[in-house]
């Protein structure tokens, strides 16, 4: 099922700040990704939702945020009921979670270091591929033709694969060297 684009996305989160509700603190959390927000925000539906009263409330709450964290930042996740509910979650909290932003941050680097070194190894492949058949081309033309000619040679090195799959096909029919390397 494709998700359905939130409406909390075009709010601003000046305003959200400046509001003093338990709905503008969460849409708060869903539109930031600065670890300051979600730390001040927790400090205050804390000190909002205390009390056996708000208990429904605080889990439903911390379920909310276990979701949506888990949606955006692929499981990695801080145990935010039991934030809600401690007296002392300041520093300690921030604590933990400098410490999830960091390996957030690392998991991120290492996702790009490792789509970089894929895209690196797909070029290198290709690369290989077209040095391939430039090599296979000039031992077919020198096996049919002879020793080549220098401005064949560099017409070989400068073409790209297409130009030389299509004189490799040539080679078996061709008369002359001219006509393998003729343009289409």
């Amino acid at each position: 099922m494709a998700a359905v684009p939130s409406p909390a996305r075009s709010l601003d989160p000046t305003e959200l700040a400046r509001a003093r509700n338990v709905a503008a603190a969460l849409f708060r959390i869903e539109l930031s990704d600065a670890p300051e927000v979600l730390i001040e925000v927790l400090a205050t539906l804390r000190t909002w939702l205390a009390g056996d009263a708000q208990a429904s409330l605080r889990r439903s709450i911390a379920a909310w945020i276990r979701r949506l964290q888990s949606r955006e930042l692929d499981h990695m996740v801080p145990d935010v009921a039991r934030l809600l509910e401690e007296e002392a979650m300041g520093e300690r909290f921030q604590r933990k979670y400098a410490t999830w932003a960091d390996a957030l941050e690392d998991r991120g680097r290492q996702k790009g270091l490792q789509q970089g070194r894929e895209e690196g190894r797909a070029e290198g492949r290709a690369e290989g591929l077209l040095l391939a058949l430039r090599l296979v081309l000039k031992r077919q033309l020198v096996a049919r033709f002879g020793p080549l000619p220098a401005s064949c040679v560099a017409l070989v090195d400068a073409a790209g694969a297409e130009d030389i799959e299509r004189w490799i096909a040539r080679v078996p029919e061709a008369d002359a060297l001219e006509t393998v390397l003729a343009p289409p």
